[in-house]
């Protein structure tokens, strides 16, 4: 599906599609990272939703790219302080979701070469076998 170095998109990756438990019987040995990734993304993305309420901000759409009008920090003495903090969340919620996509694309690459690795050995003990009539 994906080559090492084509990394998808965070908003082309269906994550609940994704076998964190490698329940098909081949790891590709970044399953952990994939679970422990989606987790910080999804603790990043609550966070960053409650600064964005308590801002008076629409929460609608991507987070990560939610605006953040300037004019806000000005409303109150607290304002500017969560206004700092949401924009950081923002960035580490990008870096996050970043770090992820590769962690896929590796974990597909990976995938992939252990299933057409699996479709060879089968092959071999086909070939290794009696001979099968069609």
């Amino acid at each position: 599906m994906y080559r090492h170095n084509d990394v998808p998109r965070w908003e082309d990756i269906d994550l609940d599609a994704i076998d964190y438990e490698a329940r098909d019987g081949l790891p590709s040995g970044h399953e952990r990272t994939l679970r422990a990734l989606r987790s910080k993304i999804d603790s990043t993305e609550a966070l960053l939703r409650r600064h964005l309420r308590e801002l008076g901000v629409s929460s609608g759409g991507d987070l990560a790219k939610v605006s953040i009008p300037t004019h806000l920090q000005y409303r109150n003495p607290f304002a500017f302080d969560r206004a700092r903090r949401a924009r950081s969340a923002q960035t580490t919620l990008e870096s996050q979701r970043k770090r992820f996509c590769q962690v896929y694309a590796d974990h597909c690459a990976e995938k992939t070469r252990l299933r057409e690795e699996a479709e060879v050995e089968d092959d071999d003990d086909i070939d290794d076998g009696e001979e099968v009539s069609e």
